[in-house]
């Protein structure tokens, strides 16, 4: 464990000229600073306390970078169960009842956008899904119910619940890939500005059974521990550059919302952790503004210059997070 904190302290110190290149104009006016490259991660089904303390010490890594950076103590799911959470992530609409359901019937599900996709190539900006395990780029199920329900799980990647994605055959395989052959690759050399990183169903916590005795939040820990790393030297060194790293949604039981959404009708409180070099407030900061996945999609928009969509309209975007 000591040696990721060493390389911690050393990827700290090419933090200061990341702060300087930022805008001082952005920050001073409480805004959302300017965003180049987002990297989100989203973990499975598990509560704030869950994380944090019932079962912390479950979780060494991600409580250790929450604590050296930035953690909202205030953010919440959208729906149970996840695909709800997941589209609303990137387009700002109400999850419907079929999604409340993981949409077990595919074809039901896959609707008009537009999504945070679309607004991005609009304006130039360049986007990625990367599924691990996924079996190939834009993969989806072809009959009349979904058959990817383990390892890669269609319900965990709202790219494809989307015609203006799906109907471009080229556009979506060239979009939507497999975490392992791609990603590393494209971290090495040209990031898109905006990657939305899903582990599989064992690395994000949701199955068990997965590592031998150890627990799905030791796993989906572990996961972390191996794979941000490498994003984490790519943050500290590009100015503009933002990890962040939450859930889908708590435990069944907590249906907890926020933010104009109907009270026991939410996702539950989950933990969410951020790492901006040089944007962030002081290490150790505590945001306790209300938000959830509508305020992560506008604060998205709002760093890359872009409209609001749908229910992200109605929020506020997460400036509590950021330098004031």
């Amino acid at each position: 464990m000591m040696a990721w904190l060493l390389d911690w302290l050393a990827l700290a110190l090419l933090a200061a000229p990341a702060a300087a290149q930022v805008s001082g104009e952005a920050l001073a006016a409480g805004r959302i600073p300017p965003f180049q490259h987002v990297f989100v991660i989203i973990e499975e089904n598990m509560g704030f306390e869950e994380v944090t303390t019932t079962h912390g010490h479950e979780a060494p890594y991600l409580n250790a970078l929450a604590a050296a950076h930035v953690r909202h103590e205030a953010y919440y799911g959208l729906a149970h169960a996840s695909l709800g959470n997941y589209t609303a992530m990137i387009s700002g609409q109400i999850p419907t009842s079929d999604e409340r359901r993981n949409c077990p019937r595919y074809s039901n599900c896959v609707r008009a956008g537009p999504t945070l996709a679309a607004q991005l190539d609009a304006k130039g900006r360049t986007w990625r899904g990367y599924f691990e395990s996924m079996p190939f780029a834009c993969a989806r199920p072809t009959g009349f119910f979904d058959d990817y329900h383990y390892g890669y799980a269609t319900r965990h990647n709202p790219f494809v619940y989307f015609r203006e994605i799906v109907d471009d055959e080229a556009y979506c395989r060239a979009h939507v890939v497999r975490y392992e052959k791609n990603f590393a690759q494209d971290l090495a050399s040209t990031p898109p500005n905006f990657a939305f990183i899903v582990p599989n169903t064992c690395s994000d916590g949701h199955d068990t059974g997965c590592k031998g005795a150890k627990t799905p939040l030791e796993v989906l820990d572990a996961w972390l521990e191996e794979n941000v790393p490498p994003i984490l030297k790519f943050v500290y060194k590009t100015p503009g550059s933002v990890l962040i790293i939450t859930f889908d949604e708590a435990e069944k039981d907590d249906r907890s919302a926020c933010c104009n959404q109907a009270p026991q009708r939410g996702g539950g409180r989950i933990d969410f952790v951020m790492v901006a070099p040089g944007l962030e407030r002081k290490p150790g900061h505590r945001s306790k503004v209300a938000g959830n996945h509508y305020s992560l999609l506008r604060t998205l928009q709002e760093g890359f210059g872009l409209a609001p969509l749908g229910e992200s309209a109605r929020v506020k975007p997460m400036t509590d997070l950021f330098v004031p």
